[in-house]
């Protein structure tokens, strides 16, 4: 499936990225740990640039703990959850909402980063490129 392939090979861009370049998002610096929100942005970035659309950005909490991850479709998109204990799957692209719905009060929005403030998306416009930039070590 397209999707999975997509979302697989932006997981394997990201790892390839050193820390320390991903500065301008502290939270990018520790990924997949703490990671979700911003690494959905530009996820969902990449999956508009390759044809996607209509892509969904879904947070919720689970007691203090939040959790970030896409829709499309009817298809979950989560490339951070392995950062949960029990989570063994780095690139989960499923129709099962059993892990997802435990985390409340759920909020969708349209997963255009734009969304965010000029600042915070011209952050993310750089860490996106800068990911781009390790697609040829991943294709």
């Amino acid at each position: 499936m397209k999707l999975t392939q997509f979302a697989s090979r932006f997981r394997r861009m990201m790892e390839k990225c050193d820390p320390s370049e991903l500065l301008q998002i502290p939270a990018l610096s520790r990924f997949p740990r703490g990671a979700c929100g911003d690494t959905s942005d530009l996820l969902a970035m990449y999956l508009v640039d390759n044809g996607f659309s209509n892509v969904s950005y879904v947070c919720g909490m689970d007691g203090s703990q939040s959790h970030a991850w896409l829709e499309f479709d009817g298809w979950l998109v989560d490339i951070t959850a392995d950062q949960f204990v029990g989570v063994d799957e780095s690139v989960i692209v499923t129709k099962d909402r059993s892990f997802h719905d435990r985390f409340k009060r759920q909020i969708s929005v349209h997963g255009n980063p734009e969304r965010h403030n000029k600042q915070v998306f011209e952050r993310l416009s750089s860490a996106y490129l800068l990911v781009l930039s390790k697609e040829s070590e991943c294709s």
